[in-house]
């Protein structure tokens, strides 16, 4: 049974809204008809960050691609909460706030409040990820090409220059850290340039070492983020305490489950957790009502495992996803119930379940059942221990060769897969873009 919207705050469970499958599962659509279905309060952005685009389109014909703002802003006075696991792109911030103020929203950044400890990401980090993918030639990973796992990795090695929200109120100490990543980035990156610089005449290639090069950039980009001295920067814990004292929180999820830099398909994932995690760990003993979003095929961008791939599908509209940019194609497969059982197995639990596009395609859905590997089909992927990262990357070897068994079906077949997949009721259905167009059938 799902919750009752009307109950206490004190009974109210949060809800996470992740994404079962590579992405592009509706889920900016699902929280913006979540914020008003539940009256929500506040959007956390628990995990992810720049790199998210969660698109939102209302009745009328607004439309927003939600970045690091919550999908909910459409509605008056909800805040967005980034915590402390968020990966922060202060210039795509201010430009995605201007857009909203031309669609209406001009109180974005005022109803916005950022974890002092959030990870900010740098245009040298930026220029890190595009060249390391360059470099990688036709054994690229695929990359949205923001600067994520250069910013995460270098957190995560602890140097000196890397720079959180809370410094953003001290310009000079900024620049400072900025000055020192730059000279650490061209020393990381000679080598690389020597490559590139022979094999490339790529005008990315130079815009990027130009950066790197460039004595006056870090004055510039502390320049250019000045006016984030606006925004809520939270001490540690205050995110934590304005969860708990929301009505009715909904946590945003980031990408895919199978993207988890843990338990996603080796190289080819994100870096970050992409799990319900992070909501519980901010949650506390707050319940969670924990939904999964699938849509009627799967899909993805870039390179990497697809085994129902179909070029057939591909015809299906795609108004807000290209394959232009970093991320690469965008490619779209049959609803791959064998991945979708895995990522319901690497989430542990869920509460139900959300199916989007469900007025595509049309007529009978075609379904994957089974892998078929050397050595027979498979229904079903043991993720394995959580530090078998070998496992899970010749688990993807294994699926860039896989044929997928197909079967198809209607509506009520699909739903019965679905629910016997992920062993979760279905809970909302949508039938096309806006809120309007969702159908709660819990």
């Amino acid at each position: 049974m799902s919750p009752d919207p009307t109950a206490r705050r004190t009974e109210r469970p949060a809800w996470v809204v992740l994404d079962l499958g590579f992405g592009d599962a509706g889920k900016g659509a699902t929280i913006d008809h979540l914020t008003r279905r539940l009256e929500a309060d506040v959007v956390v952005r628990h995990h992810g960050g720049a790199q998210a685009g969660h698109n939102v389109v209302l009745p009328g014909g607004r439309h927003h691609c939600f970045s690091q703002i919550g999908s909910g802003s459409f509605v008056r006075g909800v805040r967005t909460l980034l915590a402390d696991a968020f990966v922060l792109h202060p210039l795509a911030l201010l430009i995605e706030s201007e857009h909203l103020a031309r669609e209406g929203i001009d109180d974005a950044l005022a109803r916005l409040t950022i974890d002092a400890r959030a990870r900010v990401i740098t245009p040298y980090q930026q220029a890190e990820v595009h060249l390391r993918e360059l470099g990688r030639g036709r054994s690229g990973h695929g990359t949205t090409g923001v600067g994520i796992d250069a910013c995460v990795r270098d957190a995560a090695a602890g140097h000196d220059d890397c720079v959180v929200a809370g410094d953003l109120v001290d310009p000079d100490a900024v620049r400072a850290r900025l000055e020192r990543q730059q000279e650490r980035k061209r020393a990381e990156l000679a080598e690389l340039r020597d490559l590139l610089t022979r094999k490339h005449v790529d005008l990315r290639v130079e815009r990027a070492f130009g950066l790197l090069d460039d004595s006056t950039a870090s004055k510039r980009i502390v320049e250019a983020w000045n006016s984030l001295r606006k925004v809520e920067i939270a001490p540690p814990g205050q995110v934590e305490q304005r969860i708990a004292e929301a009505r009715q929180p909904l946590f945003e999820g980031a990408q895919g489950v199978m993207l988890d830099e843990t338990w996603g398909l080796h190289p080819y994932v994100s870096w970050g957790d992409t799990t319900p995690a992070s909501a519980h760990r901010l949650l506390g003993d707050r319940p969670a009502y924990v939904l999964g979003l699938t849509r009627t095929t799967t899909c993805r961008h870039g390179p990497g495992p697809l085994p129902g791939q179909d070029p057939n599908l591909d015809v299906l509209a795609e108004p807000h996803n290209s394959g232009s940019g970093w991320q690469g194609a965008f490619r779209h497969g049959a609803l791959d119930l064998v991945l979708l059982r895995y990522a319901a197995q690497v989430v542990g639990h869920l509460d139900a379940v959300v199916i989007n596009h469900m007025d595509q395609p049309r007529g009978a859905w075609p379904m994957v059942v089974g892998h078929r590997v050397k050595g027979g089909a498979v229904s079903t992927w043991d993720p394995g221990e959580a530090d078998d990262i070998a496992g899970r990357a010749e688990l993807a070897r294994s699926l860039m060769r896989a044929k997928p068994e197909i079967q198809r079906g209607g509506p009520g077949e699909l739903r019965h897969a679905v629910r016997e997949a992920v062993s979760a009721e279905i809970l909302i259905e949508g039938w096309g873009p806006t809120w309007k167009d969702r159908v709660w059938r819990g």
